[in-house]
C-alpha cells in the first residue's frame, strides 16, 4: 500500500481510484463557488481508506456550509454534489501530454444531456443559479 496522496492517478477517463491529484491541483467549480479559490488544494479534501481521499462537500456538506444544509439538507446536498462533479463517472484529470480518451468524452457529454434536468436542479439548491 502507498502511503497517503500517493496513489497513482489513473488514465484519463479510468474509473477514479480516489488519489485526489485533481482536487490537489485545483478545486471544481462547486468548490470555486463555496470556497472562491481555483487554487489547490480544495478545502474540501478529505482523507479516504487505503491512501484514498473523498469529497468533503459529498461526505460533510454540513460542515462547510452550514446554514445551507440546515436549509436545504444535508443528504440532499450530498446527492447534488455527486452529480455536480460527477463522482464516480471517471477520472476527468488530464496531465500534460496525457492521451484524451474520446470515448470518455463521449460518455460525459451523453451524461450531462442524460441529467440536465437534475443538475439544475442541483446548482439551484447550492445556490449556483437562482
Amino acid at each position: 500500500m502507498r502511503p497517503r496522496g500517493e496513489l497513482e492517478k489513473p488514465s484519463h477517463g479510468a474509473p477514479c481510484n480516489g488519489c485526489g491529484q485533481c482536487c490537489m491541483a485545483e478545486t471544481c467549480t462547486l468548490g470555486y463557488h463555496v470556497f472562491k479559490t481555483l487554487n489547490g488544494p480544495c478545502p474540501a479534501l478529505e482523507p479516504g481508506e487505503a491512501g484514498a481521499y473523498r469529497c468533503g462537500l459529498i461526505e460533510h456538506p454540513d460542515r462547510y456550509v452550514p446554514l445551507l444544509a440546515f436549509k436545504t439538507g444535508r443528504d440532499v446536498l450530498s446527492k447534488d454534489a455527486t452529480l455536480l462533479i460527477g463522482s464516480g463517472f471517471g477520472c476527468d484529470a488530464q496531465y500534460f501530454n496525457e492521451p484524451r480518451s474520446e470515448a470518455f468524452d463521449a460518455r460525459l457529454a451523453q451524461y450531462r444531456r442524460r441529467f440536465a434536468k437534475a443538475v439544475d436542479r442541483a446548482k439551484y439548491h447550492w445556490g449556483l443559479i437562482r
